[in-house]
């Protein structure tokens, strides 16, 4: 599954004439909105920033819920990037940068817009610089089970190279996860293997440069997680896997996978349709099954890596098949 840049936006608001406000948008882009809730409507309440998407390398939009005039004093970026707004207040404000911003840099901006009866809001958001080269990337390959020797890996396949600047692999999803990597400026070629480490101590496997380290990684879950790839931090979700070792009867809550935070991340997997269900609702039996891993037996696609969404696409290789950094075995292990 393959998408480009997308994000969301927090925010939270004053119920007063004049409100200043922080908005903490975790990554470029457009849907999925997470609206404020209004408790009135009226003309004693500031405009309402509901979305923001880097639609080029020098194009910011701003969507509002009415039209709103940028204050044009306001405006502050760090890094520091030289940046036009329009002169009429609008719902979706469209900021120009006279030069490109950088490709993956993440940048920091603090503005204040008004509305037509004089309510102003005043916001600071971070974005990412805009990517026009983002290689199609697939999660390949996967060790939830690790030991000090083989500690928890992630490996990306390079279906089409570009530039890595700016994607995101999370061990969970974009608004709710225990960790994540923004990727580095890095050129990857079609073919090649990218290998993520989730612990510091993890050592190089294959090409160095195509190994990448999770800040202050801790590993993976080893019985029932998710692993979701992102065109930029909380952008659009590019691939994802979900695993576990519960079925329906296991566990009467939550639908069978034992907490409110592993179901939450299965169904926002779900709902941005990196993963195919066979009912209505997601069920522990529509994940891959993760109770015969081990620290050599990773879970793999097959060798041609193939990605139709769904659990058939995952098996688990017998011990010592792992394969970081190399095509993936068809051999399966039988318990």
């Amino acid at each position: 599954m393959e998408m480009r840049f997308g994000g969301a936006v927090r925010v939270a608001r004053e119920a007063l004439r004049v409100a200043a406000i922080v908005v903490t948008l975790l990554g470029a882009g457009c849907r999925p909105l997470h609206e404020a809730v209004r408790p009135a409507e009226g003309e004693f309440y500031p405009p309402e920033l509901r979305a923001v998407e880097v639609t080029g390398p020098q194009e910011l939009l701003l969507e509002f819920d009415k039209p709103a005039l940028v204050l044009p004093e306001s405006l502050q970026l760090d890094p520091e990037l030289a940046v036009t707004a329009p002169a009429a207040a609008t719902e979706t404000v469209a900021l120009r940068f006279p030069e490109p911003s950088v490709a993956g840099r993440q940048y920091a901006m603090r503005a204040a817009v008004r509305d037509d009866n004089g309510n102003t809001l005043q916001f600071v958001i971070s974005f990412y610089g805009y990517n026009d080269r983002l290689p199609g990337l697939v999660i390949n390959e996967f060790s939830p089970r690790g030991s000090a020797s083989n500690p928890e890996r992630v490996e990306l396949f390079v279906r089409e190279g570009g530039n890595t600047a700016g994607a995101a692999l999370y061990n969970g999803v974009g608004r709710n996860f225990d960790s994540k990597i923004v990727f580095p400026d890095r050129e990857v070629e079609t073919g090649e293997y990218l290998v993520v480490h989730f612990r510091p101590e993890s050592a190089v496997v294959g090409e160095e440069r195509l190994n990448f380290w999770v800040p202050e990684g801790s590993g993976l879950p080893s019985n029932n997680g998710a692993i979701a790839l992102y065109d930029t931090p909380n952008g659009r979700m590019l691939d994802a896997v979900i695993y576990t070792n519960r079925t329906s009867d296991s566990d009467t809550n939550f639908r069978g996978f034992g907490t409110r935070r592993t179901l939450d991340r299965v169904d926002a997997i779900v709902d941005a349709g990196a993963w195919q269900i066979a009912g209505s609702l997601a069920a522990p039996e529509d994940a891959v099954w993760a109770d015969n891993a081990s620290p050599t037996r990773s879970i793999n696609r097959d060798s041609l890596s193939t990605d139709t969404d769904r659990r058939e696409d995952w098996h688990t290789v017998p011990t010592r098949g792992a394969s970081f950094g190399a095509v993936n075995s068809d051999e399966r292990f039988e318990p």
